[in-house]
Parts: C-alpha cells; structure tokens; sequence
C-alpha cells in the first residue's frame, strides 16, 4: 500500500480502497447512503448489522463527552438499523461507551465472580442508570 501511496499519492491510493475494500465493508458515509445500502442489501434477502465501532484502547485517554457522542451515534445507527429490515441487528463495542480502564477491572471481576451472571446484571443495570448493587460475594477470587 505504500509503494502505491509513493507512486499514485495519497488522493490514489483514497480513490483505490473506497471502490474496492471500503466498499465492501463500509456500507456508507452519510445516512442517506447507509439508508441506500440497507435497502439494497434488505431487497437481496439479506439481514442487516449495523456496526457500530467506535472504541477507546488501553491507555488513551477518553473523556465524558466523547463517550456521549459515541451513545448517540450508536443510538442513531439503532434507530436507523430499526426501520430497515424485519429482524435489524446491531453490532457495538463497549470500549466506544466506556473507558478501556473500566472495562478491564470488569472483566477481572466478571472472572473472578462466583456468579457471573450477576455480574452481567449489574453492568447492564448500569448502563440503563439503575442503581447498582452488586453482592461482595459475587466478585470474590475463587
């Protein structure tokens, strides 16, 4: 890719994987060409996912607001992926939702728990704004 960067530029090498890569995966830059692409691939007999893969890694440093922005896109491509076929589907990261730090301890103790389910429980109590109440004997080493 860079020996075709180096000898077509930048504006080449663009134009190349948006008609052959890109346009394989990505199903469009605005929501009238996502809407388009739904249409098309929903009249093929197909199901739609929509995925949404905004994400913070281990290390950077995410802040309050980009996590919201992140929420409303994420519940933007839901509301759009809801109309467009029978059954829609959506695919999202929760490193886009919440910072990697956070999500690391969760795993610890998500490994750790007795009663894994618990754990589940609580993370999604959480993110609908329910208080959350997770017993200590729920996240102890085994």
């Amino acid at each position: 890719m860079r020996g075709l960067e180096r000898v077509g530029g930048e504006t080449c090498l663009r134009l190349l994987l948006k008609r052959t890569l890109y346009a394989q995966f990505v199903g469009g830059e605005t929501p009238d060409e996502l809407r388009e692409c739904m249409h098309k691939v929903t009249n093929a007999g197909m199901r739609c996912m929509l995925a949404a893969t905004m994400e913070e890694d281990i290390g950077e440093k995410g802040c309050e607001a980009v996590y919201r922005e992140n929420c409303r896109r994420i519940l933007g491509a839901i509301d759009m992926s809801a109309g467009s076929c029978p059954s829609p589907m959506i695919q999202l990261k929760l490193s886009g939702l919440l910072p990697a730090r956070l999500l690391l301890q969760i795993g610890d103790c998500y490994l750790a728990a007795d009663c894994r389910q618990l754990v589940v429980e609580a993370l999604a109590e959480g993110l609908v704004g329910k208080s959350v109440q997770v017993r200590k004997k729920s996240c102890t080493k085994k």
